[in-house]
């Protein structure tokens, strides 16, 4: 008889360190206090494309600035563009003049050469 009180007093020794070294099973748990979690997220890749070439001037954004559709990013080094511009001027001004040449029609000293 006095073998089954110890055994059962054992099983609640085993048993409540069992309970002690496992935290209650989560019974006794203080109130909740959320997860945080520090560390660091990894910057999207986006593909960019330029309507013109050229070097880069300015940047107007720095890493981790936000940023949204339409917002300036870089500027192009404008003296390509004025060469170019330029240069288009001057092909609109070579063939202005060939289009006046032939309104005008052939001069009577341009003809007498030709036949001769």
């Amino acid at each position: 008889m006095k073998r089954l009180p110890v055994a059962i007093v054992a099983v609640l020794v085993v048993l409540a360190i069992a309970a002690f070294a496992t935290g209650g099973f989560g019974l006794w748990r203080g109130g909740d206090k959320g997860l945080m979690l520090y560390g660091n997220v990894d910057i999207r890749e986006v593909d960019m494309a330029f309507e013109v070439g050229g070097r880069i001037d300015e940047v107007a954004v720095e890493e981790g600035d936000r940023v949204k559709e339409g917002d300036l990013l870089a500027a192009v080094d404008p003296a390509r563009g004025r060469d170019r511009l330029a240069q288009a001027d001057a092909q609109i001004a070579q063939a202005e003049a060939q289009l006046a040449r032939l309104r005008n029609g052939n001069r009577p000293q341009d003809i007498a050469q030709a036949r001769a």
